[in-house]
């Protein structure tokens, strides 16, 4: 199969970010298809242009087998109006570059945002060829669940005539959330059979467990690493540090990442005088694993989004440290399931303290069979070997099937 997988975010592991395409196409790539990966080179993380290109608007990088198109789009500095000029930007000029290439056998389009899959939906109809709609995030739906947007709302209404056509031009749809299938169900009577649950995956290997708190007298290192937003609900977590009083001392919290809340958050911890709080930027995804390491207790929050699948859970799980979660989205929380940590009920300040109390009274060798419960669901089934022949034999069936 020739294929093109086109999202405006997809990194390789030098760069900090999600790398789910560059693992997908690097093992379709070795099994002998021919991949093709459009994607931003301005790093939403860093909010830094990444390439140089020239007088195009476009760079081919050539990585292992794949052929990596990186795309110069229009950049921006804070989440306002200039982000969406920055998504049209990179849909039309995917769009631009797919016209002067050779036609692939199938092409994938993927959110977040939905102005790429749109775009490259309407091309692979004018073409003939199967389009597959990767949902990671569900637009408007997602939004109208946290709150940010009413049903009635332009915008939520504007989306929603996006997510329909797309949907409608799509052979196939592959969705990160078990829960995504019965929304396309229920809103578009869409074939079951035509849609793949595939979430987000790692690479799997032994665990390495080290510099794990066996000292009553050290604190125990509770670790977040990721984007620093609204809606993981960190300002929750240090709530629930403040509320824990001299019990504070026997826990020490690192933040890794960057986003548009670093500054509250650290306003937040100076007035609850919190010392016991370390910031870290964003890292390469591939100094990530060597990072964890370093925690006694990895933390996972999450707001209410439904239809997603958390990067770091997979991360996370391949640790083999046992984990925090404080999230609603409890149909993606392996956690309570296999026994791997914790889960603290989301919106609950206070119960996410008692978590984090009970995590200090642990001993390090009930910690460490924890992590190692996560370790063994990842290897099961969230191995990136795994995960691409399970797409390669869906996207087969619906080639086969065209």
């Amino acid at each position: 199969m020739i294929v093109w997988i086109v999202n405006h975010y997809a990194v390789t592991p030098g760069f900090p970010g999600g790398t789910r395409h560059y693992e997908l196409a690097r093992e379709l790539a070795e099994v002998g298809h021919e991949i093709i990966v459009f994607a931003a080179g301005f790093n939403f993380s860093t909010f830094t242009e990444t390439q140089q290109y020239g007088t195009r608007h476009w760079e081919k990088e050539v990585i292992g087998k794949v052929d990596w198109y990186w795309i110069r789009t229009i950049p921006y500095k804070r989440n306002d109006w200039r982000r969406f000029v920055n998504m049209i930007s990179f849909a039309k000029r995917s769009g631009k570059l797919a016209r002067q290439l050779n036609k692939p056998d199938l092409i994938i389009g993927s959110t977040v945002h939905p102005f790429t899959p749109l775009y490259m939906s309407r091309f692979a109809q004018k073409q003939n060829i199967p389009f597959v709609f990767e949902i990671r995030d569900l637009w408007p739906q997602t939004l109208i669940d946290n709150g940010s947007w009413s049903k009635a709302h332009p915008l939520a209404r504007f989306f929603d005539k996006i997510e329909r056509k797309t949907v409608y031009r799509s052979s196939g749809i592959v969705a990160l959330s078990p829960k995504t299938p019965g929304y396309l169900l229920k809103k578009y009577h869409f074939a079951a059979d035509k849609i793949l649950v595939l979430p987000n995956g790692t690479n799997t290997s032994k665990p390495v467990v080290n510099k794990i708190t066996t000292n009553e007298n050290i604190p125990l290192k509770l670790m977040y690493l990721g984007g620093i937003d609204k809606v993981h609900r960190l300002d929750d977590l240090m709530k629930a540090i403040h509320s824990l009083g001299e019990l504070q001392n026997r826990v020490v919290v690192e933040l890794v990442g960057s986003g548009k809340e670093v500054q509250n958050l650290k306003n937040l911890a100076n007035r609850y005088n919190l010392e016991n709080i370390t910031w870290s930027k964003a890292i390469p995804k591939s100094k990530v694993a060597e990072k964890l390491m370093e925690a006694d207790v990895l933390f996972l929050s999450t707001g209410e989004v439904f239809y997603g699948s958390e990067n770091k859970l997979a991360e996370y799980l391949n640790a083999a440290k046992p984990i925090l979660t404080y999230t609603p989205a409890t149909h993606n929380d392996p956690v309570e399931k296999t026994g791997c940590g914790l889960s603290a009920a989301f919106g609950d300040v206070d119960d996410l303290a008692l978590k984090i109390k009970m995590f200090s009274e642990t001993d390090a060798e009930t910690r460490l069979q924890m992590g190692r419960k996560g370790h063994r669901y990842a290897a099961e089934n969230l191995s990136w070997h795994k995960l691409a022949g399970e797409l390669e034999i869906f996207l087969e069936k619906l080639l086969y099937d065209s």
